[in-house]
């Protein structure tokens, strides 16, 4: 058995024990109780329905003496052998009635040991329960006192059958509760030994086989949790290598293309009149080469969290494309290509310079690649900031759409392949999300949602 079974079978042990202890006791208790006050219930109707008896015959008596204008007392009509009708319950009642010195004239116990001093009303409440009914004459007179008594004893049958049925009752409680625990814990640790099985089982690399768990609770739920979390490390792990490879095989084309051609220019293989082109090639793929690495590196910041946004400004966004556009000024020349700024001239961003530049830069000139002659920015603050650019070129290949955000994807017209990925860990960053698809009619769009900003 488990460290956790064993302490899930003892807590649930000690819990039952605890609450079945408390129940018998408040209920023994309780019961206790009201027996007593049942008794003495029962004492009081008996002693009324006697000592109704004794003020009847008492008034017969009285009629007949009263001829002789005598008057009877209570010893005149009490003969050892008198009977009196009450009924019997919990406990046997007894009966003394005294006169008025509170002697005792009559008792219905048959052995003199039974008997007790209550001739001046004393008695152990320890040992008996006692109900005293003053006796009256036909003028409402105190005539004696009737003493209904139980003893205390009487109900100790009583209370050892139940002691008795509460003893047995909480030994099957226990043992049905020890079944039932064991049941639970069953149930409990082979789902919790699984899911340590499939933990221990995972391995960074290689194929894992994650046994699913289907228990409908937290258990459950957290082993797909664990099964979401060990598949996101795969995956980051296949996309880490995929990076470094990728990252080799960008930053291998243009170094072999500076080492060939600077090779050539130091064996004298270029001749004087291409010495100038190749140099021009090779300062172009050193360009390049720092592109690549400077790309590289941001996103490498902004994976592990080190590129802090502690430069954090705000910026009216319309105003900072302006500056943006102002860059592409002699390539959008050349091409014959308009970009409409349509962003609200009122938004105000909250962001680092940097950050966005780079999510701008990119997107420009990623469009600017493909548009044909237009390219549109524009906004929405409806429900938090969208920003849109679309441009009228062909779009997005259908087979492309699932991958443009992935490092070194590069479509037909692509340079690095790290544009439009940048662009996507930038806006997470700021706890964005990015989209990207085609227009109805043609052309590509990249869609920016970001939390609510600033509207001056």
């Amino acid at each position: 058995m488990s460290k956790i079974g064993k302490k899930i079978i003892f807590s649930y042990i000690i819990i039952v024990i605890f609450t079945i202890s408390t129940s018998l006791s408040i209920t023994k208790i309780n019961f206790t109780e009201n027996l007593n006050n049942q008794i003495l219930q029962d004492l009081q109707n008996d002693a009324n329905v006697i000592a109704q008896q004794i003020e009847n015959n008492l008034s017969s008596y009285q009629s007949i003496y009263s001829l002789f204008g005598e008057k009877i007392t209570l010893e005149d009509i009490f003969p050892n052998d008198a009977i009196f009708k009450y009924s019997v319950r919990f406990a046997s009642t007894n009966i003394l009635v005294l006169d008025n010195n509170r002697k005792v004239i009559y008792q219905s116990w048959k052995k003199e040991s039974d008997l007790q001093d209550f001739s001046v009303g004393n008695f152990d409440e320890n040992q008996y329960f006692v109900h005293e009914t003053k006796i009256l004459d036909k003028d409402s007179e105190v005539i004696g006192y009737l003493l209904a008594i139980a003893k205390k004893e009487d109900t100790s049958l009583i209370n050892a059958l139940i002691n008795k049925a509460a003893i047995v009752g909480f030994a099957m409680s226990l043992l049905i509760s020890i079944l039932i625990a064991f049941i639970f814990e069953r149930n409990l640790i082979n789902p919790v030994n699984r899911l340590k099985h499939n933990i221990s089982k995972f391995r960074i690399s290689g194929e894992n086989k994650w046994e699913d768990i289907n228990t409908k609770d937290e258990i459950a739920d957290l082993n797909t949790e664990f099964k979401n979390m060990a598949q996101n490390l795969v995956k980051y792990d296949r996309q880490q290598k995929d990076f470094f490879q990728n990252s080799s095989h960008e930053l291998k084309t243009p170094l072999m293309s500076i080492h060939g051609y600077a090779e050539a220019i130091k064996d004298g293989v270029v001749s004087p009149q291409d010495i100038v082109p190749s140099l021009d090639i090779i300062i172009e793929e050193t360009n390049k080469l720092a592109e690549i690495v400077n790309n590289i590196m941001y996103l490498t910041r902004l994976d592990d969290n080190t590129d802090a946004k502690d430069k954090i400004n705000e910026i009216n966004l319309k105003d900072f494309i302006e500056e943006i556009l102002s860059r592409f000024e002699i390539i959008l020349n050349e091409r014959a290509i308009i970009i409409r700024n349509n962003v609200g001239s009122d938004i105000k961003i909250d962001m680092e310079e940097e950050h966005l530049f780079r999510i701008f830069s990119n997107l420009i000139s990623n469009s600017i690649r493909y548009a044909k002659s237009e390219i549109i920015i524009e906004s929405e603050t409806d429900n938090g900031l969208i920003i849109r650019l679309c441009d009228d070129g062909t779009g997005f290949e259908e087979k492309e759409l699932p991958h443009v955000f992935e490092r070194f994807f590069k479509g037909d017209r692509g340079k690095t392949g790290l544009g439009l990925s940048i662009v996507k860990s930038t806006v997470e960053n700021y706890n964005g999300t990015v989209y990207a698809y085609n227009r109805n009619d043609t052309g590509a769009c990249v869609e920016i949602h970001l939390n609510k900003q600033k509207n001056k």
